[in-house]
């Protein structure tokens, strides 16, 4: 348990998401079907969703500065807010 915390940390376990956009859209354009198709533009969706976490965690990692003496910590929560569902 406490590997896959660490290695989710580092951002390993989203490395692999990239590859899943293009092999989808390879696979849709064989066998031309709205399922693969769907599945094509949820992938790339996770794939952006990840990028924006990825984002908000360096944001958040940043140190106090006279602007936001407690730190910018916050920043998690704006960005897991901008990721959500409707």
């Amino acid at each position: 348990m406490e590997r896959a915390s660490r290695a989710a940390r580092r951002g390993e376990g989203s490395a692999h998401r990239v590859q899943y956009p293009p092999r989808d859209m390879a696979e849709s354009r064989t066998a031309v079907t709205a399922a693969l198709l769907g599945k094509t533009f949820h992938s790339i969706a996770d794939t952006g969703n990840q990028v924006l976490l990825l984002v908000g965690m360096r944001l958040a990692r940043r140190p106090p500065d006279r602007t936001h003496p407690f730190g910018h910590g916050k920043n998690v929560y704006f960005w897991s807010f901008v990721v959500s569902p409707p």
